[in-house]
């Protein structure tokens, strides 16, 4: 029973206010939605950083495409590898 009370102390004093309504600063949650939203607003509305983002994301897409293309390359020299070893099993 006193663990019970103890637990409920605790859950009471570490629950956010109700009455906190819009400006709630001290909030971790609302400080982390501001600042993004504050950096989607940076993107959005500023063309420079537009550019700079989607050539980022483009050099990181035309890596990846690369990075696959090296991956099914040694795929296939792998099974090529193993049909060369099983025909020399079988002569």
């Amino acid at each position: 029973m006193h663990d019970q009370r103890n637990h409920l102390a605790q859950t009471q004093t570490q629950a956010p206010p109700a009455d906190g309504g819009w400006l709630s600063f001290n909030d971790p949650c609302y400080l982390r939605g501001l600042l993004i939203g504050a950096g989607v607003a940076l993107v959005l509305g500023n063309p420079a950083v537009q550019k700079a983002v989607v050539r980022g994301a483009m050099k990181l897409w035309a890596g990846l495409q690369y990075s696959i293309e090296e991956v099914k390359e040694q795929i296939e020299d792998v099974k090529a590898e193993m049909a060369v070893a099983k025909q020399g099993e079988q002569e």
